[in-house]
């Protein structure tokens, strides 16, 4: 049978059980197949009747052409961080920033946040001469996200846990 998205599934199915009763049976058995992966992540879903819950983890099935993707990606990455292993510092660090300015610039773009790359670059560099100071950062406008961007690049964890975080 054809793997159908579970809100389809129970029109599909020829029963005259209850069609929740259909899904949710179904959905285990998918969520508890040999080869799924399930994620620690659960959703809140909000059903038609206006009712939400989030008892439900996400689940994928690891479909051989992926896996093959996520093999070539880690092959990729091992190669690359062996060639930046004999870049010197400064020149990564400027491929980074490149890169920095490019992410915001075109997110900024999709969302209609109107900047230059000249504005962000330049937030860049004042967060990076401020680096040296503790919880200093350009008071240009996109300071702090950059700030974020930044120390995600350099390894420092960064963990929401209240809005205050965010």
């Amino acid at each position: 049978m054809k793997y159908f998205p579970l809100s389809k599934f129970k029109y599909i199915v020829q029963s005259n059980d209850d069609p929740k009763v259909i899904t949710e049976n179904e959905y285990q058995h998918r969520l508890n197949a040999y080869t799924v992966q399930k994620t620690p992540l659960f959703p809140l879903l909000s059903y038609r009747s206006e009712q939400q819950t989030s008892k439900y983890p996400i689940f994928f099935l690891p479909l051989p052409e992926i896996l093959s993707l996520a093999e070539q990606f880690r092959m990729n990455s091992k190669h690359i961080e062996e060639i930046a292993s004999h870049l010197p510092y400064i020149a990564i660090s400027q491929f980074l920033n490149s890169l920095l300015v490019s992410e915001i610039f075109y997110i900024n773009e999709i969302e209609g946040v109107k900047t230059s790359k000249i504005e962000i670059g330049t937030v860049i560099q004042e967060n990076n001469l401020n680096a040296n100071r503790k919880n200093s950062v350009s008071k240009r406008r996109l300071g702090s996200t950059i700030k974020l961007y930044q120390q995600t690049q350099y390894g420092k964890p960064i963990q929401i846990n209240t809005l205050q975080d965010f």
